[in-house]
């Protein structure tokens, strides 16, 4: 059987939504989908997982007056950004036709993200895309060495 091409899934298959609670939060030392008081607003850091070097960071996402800690894989080959299912239900909303955007700020910064496809392989896992980095003026810097990377943001003429 042939499978149908989605432009937009990624083949993602050693990654799944149990390892954002446990095995990255611990390396990232950040519990997924933890309430938080205040925005992150700077430069972010994060790991390399796994043998399919995977890049994983943690940051806030803002929805309303909610603001929560979200951990993304880092896709440069995504243009578009994904919130998972899990995360749209732990900020309690209900988002009846998933191909809709839904502006939320990430790391204080407006974007616009859509909600991982429930078919998809990445149906459980939040994808930080190029849109996002590129809008954003963000640089990334891998440190393969060091199982790490850095987002870094231009703050503009400050």
């Amino acid at each position: 059987m042939i499978e149908v091409f989605e432009p937009t899934d990624i083949l993602l298959t050693d990654v799944c939504a149990q390892d954002l609670h446990n095995v990255i939060s611990k390396k990232l030392n950040a519990k997924y989908l933890s309430d938080t008081a205040q925005e992150y607003d700077g430069d972010i850091e994060g790991i390399i997982h796994g043998h399919l070097v995977r890049l994983f960071c943690s940051t806030t996402i803002k929805i309303k007056s909610k603001i929560k800690i979200v951990h993304f894989l880092v896709d440069t080959g995504s243009f578009m950004t994904f919130l998972s299912e899990e995360v749209i239900n732990a900020f309690g909303l209900f988002i009846q036709n998933t191909d809709n955007l839904i502006s939320v700020k990430i790391n204080n910064k407006q974007a616009l993200v859509a909600i991982s496809p429930p078919s998809s392989r990445h149906s459980q896992i939040n994808i930080l895309g190029m849109g996002f980095l590129k809008g954003a003026d963000a640089e990334l810097f891998i440190e393969y060495w060091n199982n790490s990377f850095t987002l870094k943001f231009n703050k503009g003429d400050e």
